[in-house]
């Protein structure tokens, strides 16, 4: 079991602390509104940040409440890069949706979760 960041610091599994900065969603803006669903939505991590780790994975979560609350809409990991997908047709009309992001890194470590950052689709 994870234990819980400080500082936006992330720590493995043993509670040393690690070195993973909590990283946050850059796009879409937040509060943004009338996204469309029928075009893939692009999500971005910031860049990770270690000192001695290795990258792992990001981990990526769409849902309709924030702090991890709500349906879960769509979750992927991203393990060659800092951005995802949110395939067509994935997304109601007219919903607003939270996301949030962490990192993964080697030995262990995870960050904390981002804060939530939310959008909402348009009406059509």
């Amino acid at each position: 079991m994870w234990n819980k960041s400080r500082a936006g610091m992330g720590l493995c599994s043993s509670g040393v602390t690690g070195v993973i900065q909590t990283p946050s969603v850059i796009t879409p803006a937040n509060g943004v509104s009338g996204l469309l669903i029928t075009v893939a939505l692009l999500l971005t991590a910031s860049a990770f940040v270690a000192f001695g780790v290795s990258y792992v994975s990001t981990d990526f979560e769409v849902r309709t409440a924030t702090g991890g609350g709500g349906v879960l809409t769509y979750a992927s990991i991203a393990v060659l890069g800092l951005t995802v997908l949110v395939p067509a047709l994935t997304l109601a009309l007219n919903t607003t949706y939270f996301i949030r992001v962490r990192h993964r890194g080697s030995s262990g470590y995870i960050s904390a979760w981002s804060a939530d950052s939310s959008f909402t689709t348009s009406l059509i």
